[in-house]
């Protein structure tokens, strides 16, 4: 029986068991399968076919029933094109912008939409809509008087991947001690939440918990997750500095009682710390990742002349980089599936290793590096991973690149050559990279960051 001649419910059904690609080759065979192929119920089958595709992959911001058949086409196309543009031996950029930011510290939320920064003003926080042809700056955060004002050094954020629309919550804090209003350290913990739909979507913030936390000198990490909130702090003088990392149950600490954590070792330090599933922290030392156990540690309230004092705190497991110190390093977002977590991880030492992190569920099982490539330090300027994907300024020119999965190890990397990707090739500009809608964004530095879009659609 010809396809024309059956009904759309079972025509619908049949759609829902092929590709995207098949789906758009069907819609310019006749009007039934085009009207076919515009089914709001065939494109959620297919978005639900994609998120299951990958570990990394997220949710939409807000309910499918939210999305018109269009958009929910428009939203797994983008996303599927991304994958086909990492591809591509010579990829190129659909969409090419630049944006002023007045501050140097940025957060780009998962998903890829939204980019936070601090402003010269104290205590505030922007927001830039990047799906818009022309990105401009709103508040999100204003100086409102909770609290006494202090600059925002960290921005980091944490998905509830609970709620029916994008939410998360946001830690901030100063990066410096000596460079606060007030006399003390404040941690303040705001809870962002989608509103409104489509080009009409903002992000609007409730305060939700501000404590003072006194820190001895500078913060050089922050890392939010669930009712945690994770800090490393540089102390002592010049010739005897050390690194402690505290572990607040923020929704239990108040300026006079704090609920933490404290780690406390003799490991040079370095700015990048993860939280894992479990309640476990991963902290980049200058020779080895260490893990520890968050939930075997008690509560203190050392300061840090105390801590200078403590044997170093017992760690879960030490990954040593084999007998090189690293100079750099780099941790992409953690991704889990139903056996681990998984990390990107770039570290340099008179070379620059990309490499994978394996870290079990099973707290007996002992974490993996994955090494994926080696290049010579003088020739990588920046580096970002993803679970799948990442880009590379190398030598002169910018590549894409992807990773080849079998099971739960990387096997192999490929390298694409984008010259079309019109970045500065230095050592001062970083990248920042969402996979899943294909952006890449580089903060050149001088209050400027470039936005690319790699996605087809």
């Amino acid at each position: 029986m010809p396809l024309t001649l059956l009904p759309l419910e079972v025509l619908t059904e049949i759609a829902k068991e092929v590709d995207w690609k098949t789906i758009l080759t069907l819609r310019k065979t006749c009007r039934l399968l085009y009207q076919t192929s515009k089914i709001h119920t065939v494109w959620a089958h297919m978005y639900f076919q994609h998120l299951n595709a990958s570990p990394a992959t997220l949710r939409t911001e807000e309910p499918l029933d939210c999305y018109s058949a269009v958009e929910l086409e428009r939203y797994v196309l983008r996303r599927a094109s991304a994958d086909l543009a990492w591809k591509a031996e010579h990829p190129k950029p659909t969409r090419s912008c630049s944006i002023h930011h007045p501050w140097d510290r940025l957060c780009l939320v998962p998903g890829g939409r939204w980019l936070l920064t601090g402003s010269k003003t104290p205590s505030s926080v922007l927001v830039y809509d990047l799906d818009l042809p022309d990105p401009t700056p709103s508040i999100l955060l204003e100086e409102a008087g909770l609290y006494e004002p202090q600059e925002v050094g960290n921005i980091c954020v944490d998905l509830d991947d609970q709620a029916p629309t994008l939410t998360f919550n946001m830690a901030l804090s100063p990066a410096n001690h000596r460079d606060t209003a007030t006399s003390v350290l404040q941690v303040h913990i705001w809870r962002v939440t989608l509103i409104n739909h489509g080009r009409n979507a903002r992000l609007a913030a409730h305060h939700v918990k501000s404590f003072e936390a006194q820190g001895f000198d500078r913060i050089v990490a922050l890392a939010l997750h669930g009712p945690l909130l994770a800090r490393g702090i540089i102390t002592g003088a010049a010739l005897h500095r050390f690194t402690y990392y505290e572990v607040f149950d923020w929704t239990k600490s108040t300026s006079s009682l704090h609920r933490k954590r404290t780690i406390f070792t003799k490991e040079s330090h370095t700015d990048q710390i993860q939280f894992l599933p479990g309640d476990r922290l991963v902290i980049m030392y200058l020779h080895a990742l260490i893990i520890y156990d968050i939930s075997t540690l008690e509560d203190t309230s050392d300061s840090g002349a105390q801590l200078m004092e403590l044997d170093p705190t017992e760690c879960l497991w030490r990954l040593p980089y084999g007998d090189r110190k690293l100079s750099t390093g780099k941790l992409s977002r953690p991704v889990s599936d139903a056996h681990a977590t998984y990390f990107g991880f770039k570290w340099s030492s008179g070379g620059c290793t990309l490499s994978r992190v394996a870290i079990p569920h099973d707290v007996s099982q002992p974490p993996a590096f994955i090494t994926l490539a080696v290049f010579r330090a003088e020739t990588v300027y920046s580096i970002t991973l993803g679970y799948e994907k990442g880009v590379i300024s190398y030598q002169d020119r910018v590549c894409t690149v992807n990773f080849k999965w079998d099971g739960r190890c990387a096997i192999g990397i490929d390298m694409h050559d984008s010259s079309a990707l019109e970045f500065p090739c230095n050592d001062l500009a970083d990248f920042y990279l969402d996979e899943q809608s294909g952006r890449i964004i580089q903060d050149v530095g001088r209050g400027w960051v470039t936005v690319l879009d790699m996605a087809y659609v």
